[in-house]
């Protein structure tokens, strides 16, 4: 689909992710999340997915009825086109994470964030990309809207994989509970229009988890506007 690559990852948002602000790091700290950045880029495998619907057109019946909800229908309301996309950094940073957890659990955790960061970053070059590509059709692109942000429910993650036939494409499934697997993936729907969109919402301000998110309590947000990773 696209060519993006992921070759650095930005130590602020693992940062960001281990719920650090401004705090002064220790030295040992550091090595670790630069260690973690690493391993995850030598681990992670980036592959993604996408289909491109017309909307009330003939291919559409199966993803229009992924649209559950009002807040996906407004997102997309000035939309002629929607796109169905999925992305993984693939199973070996799972693995790896579980591996750390039996020897070394604080570094497991800061892998986590670095393997969360590369996931969320791997989707930023893939939109922009996306977005440049469309642009020479004449079309502009919405932000990312995941399954569980808003009332856009999560159970419609299997469906949304078995239209991209994912598990195939790129080894993506949905196992129980509805979680992805290999877990650092998500999935997400765009729209696509000839008409510039206005100011999206802030993506804080429809989550269900608003009043009770750590991650917003230090000034941060979870990035579901932008990937799938849930707090």
């Amino acid at each position: 689909m696209t060519t993006a690559k992921l070759t650095q990852l930005n130590k602020q948002e693992v940062l960001r992710y281990l719920g650090y602000r401004e705090q002064a790091l220790s030295l040992q700290l550091e090595e670790q999340i630069d260690r973690s950045i690493s391993l995850a880029l030598e681990l992670a495998h980036p592959r993604s997915v996408y289909r491109r619907f017309k909307r009330n057109g003939a291919e559409t019946p199966p993803a229009e009825e992924l649209l559950l909800g009002c807040d996906i229908q407004e997102h997309l309301a000035d939309s002629e086109e929607m796109i169905l996309l999925a992305a993984t950094v693939g199973s070996d940073l799972d693995h790896e994470i579980r591996r750390q957890q039996s020897l070394n659990m604080s570094f497991a955790v800061i892998l986590d964030a670095a393997a969360s960061t590369a996931i969320e970053a791997y989707l930023d070059l893939l939109e922009d990309q996306m977005r440049a590509d469309f642009l020479q059709e004449g079309l502009y692109l919405t932000s990312r809207f995941s399954p569980g942000y808003g009332d856009l429910p999560l159970t419609i993650q299997g469906d949304l994989l078995r239209i991209l036939d994912s598990h195939r494409k790129i080894g993506l499934a949905v196992g129980a509970g509805g979680l992805m697997n290999p877990i650092k993936s998500v999935s997400c729907i765009m729209g696509l229009s000839r008409q510039g969109f206005g100011k999206t919402k802030d993506p804080c301000e429809i989550c269900s988890n608003r009043d009770n998110c750590g991650l917003r309590r230090r000034g941060g947000y979870c990035g579901k506007f932008r990937s799938n990773e849930i707090s």
